[in-house]
Parts: structure tokens; sequence; C-alpha cells
């Protein structure tokens, strides 16, 4: 298990839905999934981490800005812990569209979660895949595809 004080001063941390990421000083980047620390990529030698962390910061407002359905979605789930939004979020997934029975899934694993966050987090789910799906289409109608040689 790695420890974040070996690494030097912490740059940078990130909060996803399933994890967060640390990138450290010495160019080490951590990542915990809920499991602990641990060490995850390792930036190039030669490369400003301060640089790369200015980057990382403005890549991350641009997508937020683009989808804002999800950073609000990724905002609410990670006000819990990073095991605790691990199982949330795949007790989501099996039932999108029921966040009472989530509540229950969540209460049997000893999880304390407010049903209000959970049924906001339920409509967020559902918006996000959707938007998700749309824009992966969206994508590949535009991306230059070489059409298939047809087999004759």
């Amino acid at each position: 298990m790695a420890t974040l004080s070996k690494h030097g001063p912490e740059i940078l941390r990130l909060e996803y839905c399933n994890s967060s990421v640390s990138y450290r000083a010495d160019g080490k980047i951590l990542r915990n999934t809920g499991n602990g620390w641990k060490s995850f990529l390792k930036l190039k030698p030669g490369v400003n981490v301060e640089e790369h962390c200015a980057r990382v910061r403005e890549n991350r407002a641009k997508k937020d800005e683009a989808c804002p359905t999800f950073a609000k979605f990724r905002k609410l789930l990670t006000q819990y812990g990073t095991r605790t939004r691990n199982l949330i979020y795949t007790t989501l997934e099996r039932m999108p569209t029921d966040p009472d029975g989530a509540w229950s899934t969540c209460d049997d694993y000893g999880i304390r979660v407010d049903l209000e966050d959970l049924v906001e987090l339920s409509r967020l789910f559902d918006v996000v895949t959707k938007e998700a799906r749309d824009y992966k289409r969206a994508r590949a109608r535009t991306a230059n595809v070489r059409p298939r040689a047809s087999a004759s």
C-alpha cells in the first residue's frame, strides 16, 4: 500500500465516481478505490507536475461544463467515502429506476444514505446514462470512419 506522505505534497486530488486520484509532487499518481492508496501511474521524467496538473484541472473544468448533469451527479456521489460510493454506484447500475430498492440494498450493506439523495442520484444517473449514450452515438456519426469493404 502506498503512503501519501512518501511522495511529497499533494498537487491535485480528483474525485471520481468510483475512486479518488492524488497527483503528488514527485510525479507519482496514487489511486484509492476504497481499499487504501495504491500506486497508479507515474509521470514521464521531465514532465512538469504543476503544468500537468493545471492541464488536468482545465480538462476537468471543460468536461464539467460540457456535461453539467454528470458533474452534479459526481458531486452528490462523492460526498460519501470511496468504498461507500462504489457500492452506491453499483447499486444504482443494477436498479437505476428503483431508489427505494437501492436504499434497501444499501441499508442491507450497512451504508447509511438518505433516501432523498438516492432519489436524486437515481434521477441524475438516468439522465447521465442517456446523455452518455447520445454523446457516443453522435461522436460515432461524426468520426472519420472508413466504410467497410464489401465482401465480393
